[in-house]
């Protein structure tokens, strides 16, 4: 008997598992059946995943989904069924915007995802997009050794030099450093509604190397769980935003600095603001 298995989605264990199932459901018939498995790949590559290039099809600009994920949008829906959202930056979306997003490997075949249902811009910078029924979407979020890994909110406060990477659609996976924990954006676009200022973290590329570029934004922001002796967690930190040079007197620096606002401050906003509740996936979610 010959299995095909999606090279996409195949994995040891999970093959394991299946030549299991096989063996299993041919007993009645064969009590030792030869299994031979052969990879394909079934389904077509797409950007539809963390880091992945989205447009917005109103305005055309182009930003980078942070990650699929599940949420309940409280506003509608009587029974809270969870939807699967996109997450983005909401300098690039506003309420009504239609996302696209793209299939291929070389994201040549653009595919509607569906509207913006919850944008905030002002003291944070999130935007929830609703994908219409599909399935070329993925819910993988993957580490800096692209290895599927589990996610949760921050759990402590970052502090100066602590690490962190994100996957931009323009830049790929890039590494940096905290520079500040609590930087602060002072100005009339960049306010909330209570009048309080754009709060996050300034962060410097490693190696002298940009840590985000224009196009970037939207990207999460993650750091390893060291509290996780089997490495298989990552923190979310925040969400890119903003590219920032930085002058002190009439020394103005070279290299150009990232700002992102904090993810569990997006998160609490959609919450409190929108009642939109993000369910942050796992392993379990993904393929």
């Amino acid at each position: 008997m010959i299995v095909f298995v999606d090279e996409n989605i195949s994995g040891q264990r999970r093959r394991r598992r299946l030549d299991k199932k096989v063996k299993r459901a041919c007993d009645p018939i064969d009590k030792s059946p030869r299994v031979e498995f052969t990879s394909r790949s079934f389904i077509r590559p797409t950007s539809i995943k963390q880091g992945g290039l989205l447009k917005n099809r109103t305005t055309g600009r182009n930003g980078t989904l942070g990650m699929v994920a599940r949420a309940q949008d409280r506003r509608e829906q009587v029974d809270e069924q969870e939807t699967v959202v996109a997450l983005t930056s909401g300098h690039y979306f506003k309420e009504g915007d239609i996302a696209v997003g793209y299939l291929g490997a070389q994201n040549e075949t653009e595919t509607d995802l569906g509207p913006c249902i919850a944008s905030l811009l002002g003291s944070t910078d999130v935007a929830v997009i609703k994908i219409s029924e599909s399935d070329t979407y993925s819910f993988n979020f993957c580490d800096e050794n692209d290895k599927r890994c589990n996610c949760v909110p921050l759990k402590h406060e970052m502090k100066m030099h602590d690490i962190v990477y994100k996957r931009g659609s323009i830049s790929g996976l890039t590494k940096g450093y905290i520079l500040s924990p609590d930087f602060q954006v002072n100005n009339s676009e960049n306010t909330g509604r209570q009048g309080e200022p754009q709060k996050g973290f300034l962060i410097e590329g490693a190696n002298r190397t940009a840590f985000a570029v224009q196009g970037d934004s939207g990207s999460v922001v993650f750091s390893p769980d060291l509290g996780d002796m089997e490495k298989e967690t990552v923190q979310l930190v925040s969400i890119q935003s903003s590219t920032i040079e930085l002058r002190a007197g009439q020394m103005r620096f070279e290299q150009k600095f990232s700002f992102a606002v904090r993810a569990d401050r997006c998160f609490e906003m959609l919450r409190d603001e929108k009642e939109i509740e993000m369910n942050i996936p796992t392993k379990q979610d993904m393929d």
